[in-house]
């Protein structure tokens, strides 16, 4: 990540914020039948923090033939939090498709000619300043509510994305790397008046705000009354907070604890890292270790009856579904009554049982569940 100087034939300069983001699209042959797909969410660079999407249509018809459609999309302003004035964001981008050693192979970066940067009207600019664009190969877009997605509609033709000798999808997965320059961020503070912003938008506000706020109460260690030990480690919380998310914490505070000034919780069943992150999900809604965590804390947001954590993991861990993995998360949802991830379990088992099947992993899988009967009805009883 940089901030850069974008000379314009000593015209003038343009302040540049840029940042990147790689999408592992997993399970793409599962996945390509799909109208669209779309990437988790992403902040877009050090200083304006928006929020950022990718998304493709796979199988986009254009003249008879299909191709695979590339779009960036800007979700959200980062910055009415802190104030900044919310305008339309001007970028431009290079989005590529990597190949096997991870290298850009495909890239979507359209030409053509853009003049809201300069914030003047496109009949005031000169011809040299037409050509500086054309030769840069930089089409700068501009974001807003009304159009919030720009891309290319034919990046590749379908067939020649998954063709083995492009090397483009590698153990069915694509990736695709984008990186974006937001050009000349307003920085200037302004009062942001409730009339200017949307239902939708105050209340996107009020909620970051009040995640924002309940979050320092346990990164800071506010007014504490309860430790939440894991093995030699702790972390201080509060009573009121576990009782009210958890009613597991709930009974066990008001059935043994009551009328102690500093309460104890153990878990040793998990490791520090797995109850943190718990923890941090407790006060904010979210946790930074969701994407390496999720099975772990599946289990602990069963065990405390966290279900709004509990659901989380399950689209997380339903989101990297694989040949190697399906079976033992099939097990995790079962055994944790998990209904929304053992359904997508299922869904790909059935579509991809044929060549699960000649999987040992997949067969060790089905001998030591065999008396559950969670397999065997499965793929002998559906078929694709």
């Amino acid at each position: 990540m940089s901030n850069n100087v974008f000379p314009i034939q000593n015209l003038l300069q343009v302040e540049l914020d840029s940042f990147s983001f790689t999408w592992a699209i997993n399970n793409y042959s599962f996945l390509n039948d799909l109208d669209q797909i779309d990437s988790p969410l992403f902040r877009g660079g050090p200083k304006t923090k928006h929020w950022w999407r990718l998304s493709v249509r796979p199988k986009k018809e254009y003249d008879s033939v299909k191709y695979f459609s590339l779009y960036l999309e800007f979700m959200e302003h980062g910055s009415w939090l802190d104030g900044i004035k919310s305008a339309p964001v001007r970028a431009h981008y290079k989005m590529s498709i990597l190949n096997a050693d991870g290298e850009p192979e495909v890239h979507a970066c359209k030409l053509s000619i853009y003049c809201l940067l300069l914030s003047i009207s496109p009949y005031f600019l000169s011809s040299d300043l037409l050509h500086f664009f054309i030769v840069q190969n930089k089409a700068v877009q501009t974001f807003t509510k009304e159009k919030s997605a720009w891309g290319l509609h034919r990046v590749i033709t379908s067939a020649d994305l998954v063709d083995p000798r492009r090397h483009l999808v590698v153990n069915d997965t694509v990736k695709i790397f984008c990186q974006v320059w937001v050009h000349g961020e307003t920085k200037e503070k302004v009062a942001v008046h409730k009339g200017r912003l949307s239902e939708e938008q105050r209340t996107i506000i009020r909620k970051k705000q009040l995640a924002n706020d309940f979050g320092k109460l346990f990164n800071q260690s506010i007014a504490t009354d309860c430790t939440v030990s894991v093995g030699k480690n702790s972390f201080k919380s509060h009573k009121t907070i576990l009782s009210a998310r958890s009613p597991v914490f709930a009974a066990m505070f008001n059935a043994n604890m009551i009328g102690r000034e500093t309460a104890n919780v153990n878990i040793p069943d998990f490791d520090n890292e797995v109850v943190k992150g718990m923890l941090e999900y407790l006060y904010t809604g979210e946790t930074a270790v969701m994407a390496s965590r999720a099975q772990e804390l599946l289990q602990i947001a069963e065990k405390y009856n966290l279900e709004g954590l509990k659901e989380d993991c399950e689209y997380t861990i339903g989101n990297s579904l694989s040949k190697e993995n399906v079976a033992g998360v099939l097990v995790l949802a079962h055994n944790h009554n998990a209904p929304i991830l053992k359904c997508r379990a299922i869904s790909f088992i059935n579509w991809n049982k044929e060549e699960l099947l000649k999987l040992k992993s997949f067969q060790d899988a089905v001998k030591a569940f065999a008396h559950t009967g969670l397999f065997a009805d499965l793929y002998l009883g559906s078929k694709k």
